[in-house]
């Protein structure tokens, strides 16, 4: 497992942005109705983290950032990645760092709120339920697609209908509790990882980027 570690990178063509990543041993674990329902936590604690990250991009003031987004993502079965970046504000990717770190804590340390996660939960809900009604216009090529991709995965094809009936099935079950023990394992493995994009070089970059993580840590 490695532990904190910095990259800085120069590219004339984008605003400054950071970003934090942790890296973890892929999740191999077959299709199940267990595994879809810790797929569901984690997508839920990635949501709220998102609207958080949101309200921040939109308060008034000065913004810590112009935006930030988390994401997962998968490593051709080698790996699974958690990730946060922001485009800084003015080029002040230090608070832009500082704010996602501390979100990133603050998820992990103490969870969400029974509101965030009944906001989501009817979000989610409301979705599904467009899909199921616009089930019967998908074309043929939609439904190759969606066969062929779950093929790809591992995963058993389902309906927009058999979605919707697990979800209604398990969402009483999704407690704040639970989706602060899905972020817990979104942030296991190794990292942080600090990526910083410059617009051009700085002296010591590297050194400051885990400086001010460093700092923000306190």
């Amino acid at each position: 497992v490695r532990g904190t570690e910095a990259s800085v990178f120069v590219d004339p063509a984008v605003a400054a942005t950071v970003r934090m990543a942790w890296v973890r041993p892929a999740d191999r674990q077959p299709d199940s109705r267990l595994q879809r329902l810790r797929n569901l936590e984690e997508l839920l604690a990635v949501t709220i983290l998102n609207r958080r990250l949101e309200k921040l991009a939109q308060a008034e003031g000065a913004p810590p950032f112009v935006s930030a987004q988390a994401a997962t993502s998968e490593l051709e079965d080698t790996a699974d990645t958690t990730s946060i970046g922001a485009v800084a504000r003015r080029g002040d990717w230090r608070s832009a760092l500082r704010s996602i770190d501390q979100e990133q804590r603050r998820l992990v340390q103490f969870g969400v709120t029974p509101d965030e996660v009944e906001r989501e939960l009817t979000g989610a809900r409301a979705a599904m339920e467009a899909t199921v009604a616009a089930a019967s216009t998908r074309t043929s090529q939609s439904l190759a697609e969606m066969l062929v991709a779950a093929v790809n995965r591992d995963n058993v094809a389902t309906t927009p209908a058999d979605r919707l009936a697990f979800f209604d099935e398990v969402a009483p079950t999704l407690t704040p509790e639970r989706i602060q023990a899905a972020a817990k394992r979104l942030f296991e493995g190794s990292g942080p990882l600090l990526y910083l994009t410059l617009p051009s070089a700085v002296p010591s970059a590297r050194e400051q980027l885990l400086a001010v993580h460093a700092a923000s840590q306190k």
